[in-house]
This record gives structure tokens, sequence and C-alpha cells, in this order.
């Protein structure tokens, strides 16, 4: 059961909190109750987040593939539409919930000042023009992978 909820984002969520951990303590120079805390927080929140990242990645990913199966330069146009699609879907799950958090963090002066919030914010930006295409792409290449392993049949 736990293998079967433990899903290739929430494997990379987990990992990347780690290194955003550090980040935030190392980098930003918050200190490491609060970023560990902050960290604890995204982990639990993200973790249930994961299950409607999914969905969602696939089924933009397979509306982009059917509207574009007839069309003129269709690599090239479903790149950019599906960069585009796992960038918005990134920012609405895990960008909105991390400006959320801190700015949480922030309000209640717990760890978090303007200097570090402004900081992390900026650098979320350009990190997100990198990270969602490649964990969109990522994440549905492997739901691809393991239903087709799985809908094999199985020889005795």
């Amino acid at each position: 059961m736990f293998v079967t909820w433990f899903t290739v984002s929430r494997v990379i969520v987990t990992f990347w909190n780690g290194i955003s951990f550090f980040y935030h303590f190392l980098w930003i120079g918050i200190n490491p109750w609060t970023s560990l805390i902050i960290q604890g927080s995204a982990l639990i929140i993200e973790y249930f987040l994961c299950g409607w990242y999914e969905r969602k990645l696939i089924w933009s990913n397979n509306k982009i593939e059917e509207k574009t199966m007839f069309v003129p330069l269709r690599g090239f146009k479903r790149i950019i539409l599906k960069y585009i699609a796992f960038t918005i879907i990134f920012i609405s799950v895990y960008v909105s919930t991390y400006c959320l958090r801190l700015g949480f963090f922030y309000f209640i002066n717990f760890g978090v000042n303007i200097n570090q919030l402004h900081a992390s914010l900026i650098n979320m930006v350009w990190l997100t023009s990198i990270s969602a295409p490649i964990m969109g792409a990522f994440v549905i290449e492997r739901k691809k992978r393991i239903h087709h392993i799985e809908l094999k049949p199985q020889r005795i």
C-alpha cells in the first residue's frame, strides 16, 4: 500500500524538499528550525497535492496529444503547448503553496524576513521556468512506462 501511494511526483517532492531545506538554510539564511518547519509543512501539503498534480498533467498531456494529432509541425507545437501547460499546472500547485507558506511564515513573524521572502520568490520565478516542464515530462514519461509494464500479459 505504501509503495503505491508513493508516486513518482511524491519521490521528486521528497528529494526536492531535502534540497530546499539546505537552500533556505544556507543560501537564503533562514534559521535551521524554521527551515525544517517550512519543509515539513511543504512535504505534508505537497504529498496531498501530488495526486491532483499528476491527474492534471496526464489530462493536459492527453488533450495536447489529441488536439495536435493532425496539425502541421505537430512535434514543435506539442513541445511548446506542453511547456506552457506543465508550467501553469506546476504554478497552480507548487508555486502557489510555496508563496502562501512563506508568506504565512513572514506574516506571523516566524523566522522569515522581507528580504528572505523577496529573494525566495525571485528565485522561484526562474526555477519554475526550468523545473516545471522537466518535472511534468518526467512524471508523464514515468506514468506511461508504469502503465505499459502493468498492461503486459503475464506468461506462465
